[in-house]
């Protein structure tokens, strides 16, 4: 359905090794990497660029991954944050982010949570995987996954999700 969050689970590539490990609190991520699911039913996702994939394609190039849907949400609503996310096709990637993030990451791992270099991270510019989906829902309805959208990662925006009534598991690939 439009919408429709997904996380990829599969940790078989180094980046998606590293992302695991830093962002899992006590033990590796589950999830690597956010996409959503447009109003065309297709994938949008940032890569190295935000481009947009048939479902059915993207599916089959994916091993293992979830899908969740926001119950609350009015079909308006889901309408809204397709517009929004769509907004992101042809944006670069924001490689340069990720060497902030992770350090926010590392000092995460020693220390606590503070987001002391991802606060640099001011603008919607050059997204990174979770800004697409995140910044979609926050701009539609304020809607936060915990955090403000600036700070979210793959498994900060999996967890709300998992503890959320409002957000439902509905198609998982293992």
């Amino acid at each position: 359905m439009k919408a429709d969050l997904i996380f990829v689970t599969n940790r078989t590539g180094l980046l998606s090794k590293i992302i695991s490990y830093l962002t899992g609190k006590t033990k590796p991520a589950k999830a690597v990497h956010v996409a959503g699911i447009t109003d065309r039913n297709s994938v949008i996702e940032a890569l190295a660029t935000v481009k947009e994939t048939p479902l059915l394609k993207w599916k089959n190039q994916h091993e293992k991954y979830e899908i969740w849907r926001n119950e609350n949400w009015t079909d308006d609503v889901r309408q809204q944050i397709c517009d929004e996310m769509s907004e992101f096709k042809g944006e670069p990637y924001g490689f340069h982010k990720l060497i902030l993030i992770a350090l926010d990451l590392i000092i995460a791992k020693i220390w606590k949570e503070k987001f002391i270099f991802r606060r640099l991270l001011f603008n919607e510019d050059w997204p990174i995987c979770t800004w697409v989906y995140a910044y979609a829902a926050h701009n539609v309805n304020d809607y936060k996954f915990g955090v403000e959208p600036e700070y979210t990662d793959p498994h900060t925006m999996r967890m709300h999700c998992k503890n959320s009534q409002e957000w439902k598991l509905v198609e998982r690939m293992d």
